[in-house]
């Protein structure tokens, strides 16, 4: 049970967070600060109450704090709850950059902490989570992991140029926007010892961050993935292929739906729910959430795996500045 929540942040994640605490915890006092620190309505909001201060949020002692600021300020903002043992829910990703990890004068790993990586609440990574464990497809050879959807549509109504997504100075671009992809691939294949990549400004979207990343990443086990994100794809695409010592698994995490492919002649249906609600992704997140702060259950995506998306984030950049494999310790 909650009875007070506080969400930093007014954009679109922050009010799906919102919508979602109100349907979950229907009785629960619901708080929203703006991560500006401006004025917001409560009525717009949907909340119980707005605050504008860090200082009047922490004398609401809240149960649980949701950070959906942007992503340059995730830190900064879970600080003074993490310093008083709030459990804070950090959305994705962790930070803007890794080397900000290396001033924090937080131990996170010491604290309860939760990243909002939801697709791992995804049926269709669940199942293949369960089709590697079980060695269907045998010693895996590669991997194709695409996700793209043109970033003028994301949010209807609002002028994308003026999106987090589209600033560097708030963490946007492709990279860490649909950092997704990194967190599964290393949840599922993982711990990575070599990167190349490339990132791609198109000039198409009129923005100051990349619009594409096109990345291989070779596994301590050999398995490479061919990692490809984007901003410019009219219709959207999230996919998964995995190719296998006998044979392949296909993928599409928006359709919801997963074949096995061992001949020409022979093709499995694992799942098939193309009207799966991917914002029940986010339910269950805050449902484990809430469960890992009140007891010691595990959460999903941990400390430790949100910093390697992180290792990983820098390792793309270095890659692509360098044009060159970059080794990972």
């Amino acid at each position: 049970m909650v009875k007070r929540a506080l969400v930093i942040g007014c954009g679109s994640i922050a009010r799906r967070h919102i919508k979602n605490l109100r349907l979950t915890f229907p009785l629960a006092e619901i708080i929203c600060m703006s991560s500006s620190g401006r004025d917001i309505n409560v009525k717009e909001m949907r909340v119980n109450r707005t605050i504008v201060t860090f200082s009047e949020a922490i004398s609401l002692n809240p149960d649980i704090v949701i950070v959906a600021s942007p992503a340059s300020h995730h830190l900064a903002h879970a600080k003074p709850f993490l310093k008083r043992k709030i459990p804070v829910l950090i959305e994705k990703p962790l930070c803007a950059y890794y080397d900000e990890l290396v001033d924090y004068d937080i131990n996170l790993r010491d604290l309860k902490v939760a990243v909002g990586y939801n697709l791992r609440f995804l049926p269709a990574l669940k199942v293949v989570r369960e089709v590697l464990d079980e060695g269907v497809l045998g010693k895996i050879s590669s991997v194709f992991a695409t996700v793209g959807q043109y970033l003028p549509d994301w949010r209807p109504g609002l002028d994308y140029k003026k999106s987090v997504s589209a600033k560097r100075s708030l963490g946007g671009g492709a990279l860490l926007e649909l950092s997704h992809e990194l967190d599964y691939l290393n949840f599922l294949f993982g711990s990575f010892s070599e990167v190349l990549a490339i990132t791609g400004f198109s000039g198409l979207l009129d923005i100051d961050v990349e619009d594409s990343v096109h990345a291989l990443l070779k596994s301590k086990t050999g398995v490479i993935c061919n990692m490809h994100l984007d901003f410019l794809q009219r219709r959207p695409t999230r996919t998964l292929k995995i190719v296998g010592q006998y044979g392949n698994l296909d993928c599409d995490l928006i359709e919801n739906n997963i074949t096995l492919s061992f001949s020409s002649d022979k093709i499995e249906v694992l799942l098939c729910d193309t009207h799966y609600n991917h914002n029940d992704t986010y339910v269950e997140q805050l449902n484990a959430f809430v469960n890992f702060s009140k007891s010691d259950v595990a959460f999903s995506t941990t400390v430790d795996s949100s910093i390697e998306v992180m290792r990983l984030i820098k390792a793309i950049r270095l890659s692509d500045q360098k044009k060159m494999w970059i080794q990972l310790s």
